[in-house]
Parts: structure tokens; C-alpha cells; sequence
């Protein structure tokens, strides 16, 4: 039993608290209780002003101990968030009153850009709050399914750290800029394979690198399957496809003349309606090696693509990037690049005007395809 003593103790400790917070509210800051209303008026231009013209702090708090990023967080003003992080506000701060962190409060509103924008930032993925819940579980227990998914899909770079860090006497089995490499790979938001070809092409061209990365991948994507009702299956799906695609890159750069360009020409060989048949066979072949043939979304996607012969509409591709990005993702698919499908790209064809490119690297990669059939 606790002492009279340590009661008091306890006791006086508290009211001292709640005396504290008292007076914080009374002699808040005007320029303070500013920021806020800007912040919940969704006012970027008062926000900007305050902040860069006023020097008004981003680690502040309001007196329900909400600081400014948790505030723009939880009201998914995505502008603000990013304005607050870029100077100085941590994306990882907690309301002290009960650990809520910004990813938290964007969660449980549904906000999918500004959940996007934290977690991009480093918003750690398996913070708890004070009853144990992580932004997953809450945005689940609101009904925010979609954020949820999003959340526990995203690789954080915290993940990839057990990797590059020498686990006692045994070394670190990757670099952490290999980390990052894969890290940008898995995160793809247009997934296509000749995107993480030219990526590897970049930055990871070495055979005993790339092996490492998929044992990395292959290990995390098992991790990623805890049991049959605890799983993050859109993350296990990517490690997978991406581990494919890295072992093409090995058999290739293990060849006597390696060369990466053929393996990109392969991926990129159509069929007469333009579907990229060689993407095709490699998607397909990694999805009957996938070793957690239960998931939903892995049924779902063979489902749909047992009544769809080889070479037509919808493509194995174009599946997969609806199950990893949503539906939304597939809009304004006639100005991405035609060899990585990067979004928005600048480049056009200059003679018939008909096809775009991120990069002339892309563009020359696809000429063998598109001087085929290139109107000049």
C-alpha cells in the first residue's frame, strides 16, 4: 500500500501540474493563439507569415497540449503540415497528455495525403499512445480502412534499419544507402518493372549487392505475414515482385556480357495492342511463387487474372498497380512515361506527338518499340 506521505507527495505533484497548464492558458501569446486559428482555418498564408516573419515557434502547444503539427494533422491541411515540418516541427511529436502523434491524429480524420506526407517525412509507423494503440489500429477502429491499409503497407525506413546495423559480432547484411535504394524501390507509387531495373541500374549495379537486397526483401516480406489474421500483405506482395525483378538484374549482370538494357527491352517487347507481353510473363510467373497464397488481396489478384488471357485487357500490370495504389492511380495514364510509367512526363515524341517520356534515357530505351509504329 502506498504511504500517507507519497500520496501527498503525488497529490501536490499534480496540482502543481494542473496549475502550470492553468496558467499557460491565461498568458498564452497572442502571436501563439494566432497560429492556431490560422491552423484551424486552414489560413497557410497567416500560417507562413507567423512562422518565417513573426518567428513564432512550431514546438509550441495550445492548451489542450496540441502543438501546431498536430493540429494540421488531424485537420489534413497537407500545405501546413509540410510548411511545419520544413521548419523544425518533428513529425514524431506526442500530445503529452495522452502520446497522440501526428500520424495518429491524420489517421483516426482519414486524412490519405497528409498520412502520405508524414510518413515520407519518417513518421514511425509502430509508435504506441497511452492505451497501446498504434495510427494503424486507431484508424481501423474509427473505420478508416483505407488509411489503415496505407500505414501498415508503408515501409518505413525503421524496418530496413535492423538491416544495416551489425546485429552483435555479425556485420550489417546491406548499407544504409542501399537501404534507402531499396526503401525507394518498394515505395514505388507507379510500380513498374523497368522502373526498379533502371533503379538498380543507378545505384545497385553489383551482383553480391543485389543478392543481399533480396535475401533483405525475401526476409521482410515474411516478416510481413505474422499469422493468418495478423498480416501486411500489400507490403509482402511488393517485397516479392521487387526481389523478382532484382534476381532478372543478377542473372543478367552474372552473364559473360552484362547488360541491364537487354533485360529492359525484354520487360518492354509488345503485342500489337500495346501490352508490354514481357512485363506480363514476369509478373505472372512471381505470382505462382508466392508463398502466401491465402491473402485476400493475392486472390483477389489472381482471381481477376485467371479469366484474363496473356497479352489482354486488364494486363497483370496494370492489376498490380491498382492493388498497390488504388483505383485512383490509374488516371491520367496517357502522360506517363511509355517505358517506366512515371507520372507527368514532360517529354513527348517529336515526331508524331502521340507518346511521352520522363527522360531521353527512357525515350531511347523505347525507341526499338516506338519507331515501330512512330508516324513521322
Amino acid at each position: 500500500m502506498e504511504e500517507p506521505v507519497a500520496i501527498q507527495q503525488n497529490e501536490e505533484a499534480k496540482l502543481i501540474e494542473d496549475l502550470k497548464l492553468d496558467e499557460k492558458k491565461k498568458i498564452m501569446d497572442p502571436l501563439h493563439a494566432g497560429l492556431f486559428k490560422a491552423i484551424e482555418n486552414g489560413d497557410f498564408g497567416s500560417v507562413q507569415r507567423l512562422v518565417t516573419e513573426e518567428n513564432v515557434s512550431t514546438a509550441i502547444s495550445d492548451e489542450n497540449d496540441m502543438s501546431p503539427l498536430l493540429q494540421a494533422a488531424y485537420r489534413g491541411h497537407t500545405d501546413i503540415v509540410r510548411f511545419l515540418l520544413s521548419n523544425g516541427a518533428d513529425v514524431n511529436i506526442t500530445c503529452h497528455t495522452n502520446f497522440y502523434t501526428p500520424l495518429m491524429m491524420a489517421a483516426i480524420s482519414g486524412k490519405m495525403d497528409t498520412c502520405r506526407t508524414l510518413l515520407d517525412a519518417g513518421a514511425k509507423v509502430s509508435t504506441t499512445n497511452s492505451i497501446g494503440k498504434t495510427a494503424s489500429d486507431l484508424a481501423s477502429f474509427v473505420g478508416q480502412h483505407d488509411v489503415s491499409a496505407l500505414i501498415r503497407n508503408f515501409l518505413t525506413f525503421e524496418r530496413l534499419e535492423p538491416y544495416f546495423t551489425p546485429q552483435g559480432s555479425n556485420p550489417a547484411r546491406i548499407s544504409e544507402s542501399t537501404a534507402k535504394c531499396l526503401q525507394q524501390m518498394v515505395m514505388l507509387a507507379n510500380f513498374h518493372p523497368v522502373k526498379v531495373v533502371i533503379l538498380v541500374m543507378d545505384q545497385l549495379c553489383d551482383v553480391s549487392v543485389l543478392k543481399n537486397c533480396r535475401n533483405v526483401l525475401d526476409d521482410l516480406g515474411r516478416k510481413c505475414v505474422r499469422n493468418e489474421k495478423d498480416f501486411d500483405e500489400i507490403l509482402a506482395l511488393k517485397c516479392h515482385e521487387v526481389s523478382t525483378i532484382l534476381s532478372l538484374c543478377c542473372e543478367r549482370l552474372s552473364k559473360d556480357k552484362p547488360d541491364l538494357t537487354a533485360l529492359v527491352k525484354m520487360l518492354l517487347k509488345e503485342n500489337d495492342a500495346g501490352i508490354q507481353l514481357g512485363c506480363e510473363k514476369v509478373i505472372r510467373d512471381s505470382l505462382m511463387k508466392f508463398l502466401f497464397t491465402k491473402l485476400p488481396a493475392f486472390l483477389q489478384l489472381v482471381q481477376t487474372l485467371s479469366n484474363t488471357k496473356v497479352g489482354e485487357e486488364p494486363t497483370a500490370l496494370s492489376c498490380m498497380q491498382s492493388l498497390f495504389s488504388g483505383m485512383q492511380s490509374m488516371r491520367d495514364s496517357d502522360k506517363w512515361c511509355a517505358t517506366c510509367w512515371e507520372g507527368s512526363a514532360p517529354l513527348q515524341c517529336s515526331a508524331c506527338r502521340k507518346v511521352r517520356y520522363c527522360s531521353q534515357r527512357c525515350q531511347k530505351l523505347n525507341w526499338f518499340i516506338h519507331k515501330k509504329k512512330c508516324s513521322k
